[in-house]
């Protein structure tokens, strides 16, 4: 039995395809997937936190300052100050992460999450997108009220 030049080609091909899919969707750790939501459920409260706040004043204890930046915190929510009236509770959400190739820096993980919180006026949504180059850090922070996508708010 001899196999068909063509057969071994496009096995080749699956192969390497298969292999390369695995390189940029793969590889995802469990650890790493844990490390990126400890960020987000430790960051993203104090954020909303300081969205209702009626000073400029945020206080961080110094393990939060590793994590993330008084300044940053500040651009963050500026768009959205004193917009949802005051922060309730923060309800978590869901992650999806991937990995994006640079060629300049190689694999940088990144992920986005989805998250809920509750404010006096309504509930809303979050969508946070988060990249660790090195350390994780937002790269985007959207908010929008349940009102404003026609969710009811029961």
């Amino acid at each position: 039995m001899t196999i068909n030049r063509y057969t071994l080609l496009i096995t080749l091909l699956i192969i390497v395809l298969a292999f390369v899919y695995f390189l940029i969707f793969g590889n995802i750790t469990q650890s790493r997937k844990l490390e990126s939501q400890e960020f987000i459920d430790k960051v993203v409260p104090i954020i909303l936190k300081y969205i209702d706040n009626q000073t400029d004043d945020i206080d961080l204890d110094p393990s939060t300052k590793k994590l993330i930046k008084t300044s940053d915190i500040k651009k963050l929510a500026c768009n959205y100050k004193n917009r949802f009236g005051i922060f309730k509770k923060y309800n978590g959400g869901k992650g999806y992460h991937f990995n994006f190739y640079s060629f300049k820096k190689g694999k940088i993980p990144f992920a986005i999450y989805y998250l809920d919180s509750e404010f006096s006026s309504d509930n809303v949504k979050s969508k946070v997108m988060i990249l660790k180059d090195p350390q994780w850090r937002i790269e985007s922070f959207k908010m929008i009220s349940e009102k404003d996508i026609g969710g009811s708010r029961e």
